[in-house]
């Protein structure tokens, strides 16, 4: 859909920004907004899980940690 609308709207306005409902507020609705160069403003899923950047350093083994702590939503 944003393929076709979005020619359309780019003769009159710089379209940004694409807000969306709760249920593509996921890794691929982002990333779809992406492929496009828009920004998705959505409402997150209550499930979703966010973690912060891990922090410490490399303990030397293994694979680098990713994930910090959890973010806690209270």
């Amino acid at each position: 859909m944003l393929e076709k609308v979005l020619p359309v709207l780019n003769k009159f306005i710089k379209v940004q920004y694409v807000v969306a409902d709760g249920s593509y507020g996921s890794k691929t609705g982002c990333i779809i907004a992406q492929e496009k160069g828009l920004e998705l403003i959505s409402k997150l899923n209550r499930n979703t899980g966010l973690y912060l950047p891990y922090a410490g350093s490399y303990a030397g083994k293994g694979r680098k940690r990713k994930y910090g702590k959890k973010v806690n939503y209270e």
